[in-house]
């Protein structure tokens, strides 16, 4: 385990961070505001990897140990030694995609509990509160690994390809459409008008090639620059909810995943009818991936077809057009 000594590093940011924006009260903490200011003070570069946020953590007086395996929930904590400093542990099984995001939620918690002890007055979150806490740990850590200027740059320049985007900063994919949410929010206006939605096995399985169909889940999704799924009672709106999948729906249920699955390679379709001259209709794609010849991870995405040209890199690289054009679902 290491255990640095100085935990000046960490205090004195969190008094800094509190005292020039004047915060009081947790309500008043903006991630991007926060993330960025630790980038800056502590020189951590865009898509940082482990050495650079054990590098971080070394400069803040963190101490980093190792967790048993004990659930595929718990994958990290964070605790104080009587000491007074502070101590994340983290399993020692995770990929290193997971360790990274794993070392970035822990932070913010780390940084929570710092807010509170360096000003008695500070009315701050309940970090054991896993519902009120995880949201916005997860939201940190998604921040910190992809900042907002470069990360939306490079999706602009790959054509809103989240697999590749992935690929190319060494970033998890649920990692990405935790991001994905946050930087083409409605209120920011950017990007494509789409909806992401994730579908993954359990680890475990899969690293037993016990991964089916049945056992993944849509566990994230996001719902990019206004995107909506309908609601109303028309035939379009319908047709919408039977191709889109609901929370926590298996992979087996839906009929573009399962094909994707199974023939080991992008399925697709066009939802039509939700525009007389079809600029407001969707085309959808599924991109499966596979780890050790077993089923892992399934990304269903949904480009309303207005957006067409802003999306053609990631269109040209999974065929879009030829696998959707086949199955077209009309919905008027």
């Amino acid at each position: 385990m290491t255990r640095p000594n100085d935990t000046s590093g960490l205090l004195d940011f969190a008094t800094g961070f509190l005292k020039s924006r004047g915060i009081t009260h947790h309500e008043q903490v903006h991630t991007e505001e926060l993330v960025e200011d630790l980038r800056a003070s502590f020189g951590v570069p865009p898509f940082p990897r482990l050495t650079d946020l054990r590098e971080l953590y070394r400069q803040l007086g963190i101490s980093l140990g190792r967790l048993p395996a004990v659930s595929e929930e718990l994958l990290a904590l964070h605790g104080w030694h009587e000491e007074g400093e502070p101590i994340v542990k983290v399993r020692g099984d995770l990929l290193s995609k997971r360790e990274e995001h794993s070392l970035g939620h822990e932070v913010r918690e780390v940084l929570e509990n710092a807010f509170k002890r360096v000003d008695a007055d500070y009315l701050g979150l309940e970090t054991n509160d896993n519902d009120v806490m995880n949201p916005r740990s997860d939201h940190f850590a998604s921040c910190l690994l992809m900042p907002a200027f470069e990360s939306r740059e490079l999706l602009a320049h790959l054509g809103y390809d989240f697999v590749t985007f992935a690929r190319e900063t060494n970033r998890s994919v649920s990692s990405v459409v935790i991001r994905a949410q946050s930087l083409f929010s409605a209120k920011a206006g950017v990007g494509p008008v789409a909806g992401l939605w994730l579908f993954e096995a359990p680890w475990e399985l899969v690293a037993t090639h016990g991964a089916t169909p049945e056992d993944m889940r849509m566990t994230l999704s996001a719902q990019l620059n206004g995107f909506s799924q309908a609601k109303g009672r028309g035939q379009a709106a319908q047709v919408a909810r039977d191709v889109f999948p609901a929370k926590k729906s298996s992979a087996a249920s839906q009929a573009l995943v399962r094909e994707a699955i199974d023939e080991k390679g992008t399925s697709g379709c066009l939802l039509a009818g939700f525009d007389l001259f079809a600029e407001r209709d969707f085309v959808v794609a599924v991109e499966p991936i596979f780890a050790r010849g077993t089923p892992w991870l399934a990304l269903m995405t949904a480009v309303r077809l207005d957006c067409r040209q802003m999306v053609r890199p990631w269109a040209e690289r999974v065929d879009i057009w030829r696998v959707a054009e086949a199955v077209a679902i009309a919905g008027s």
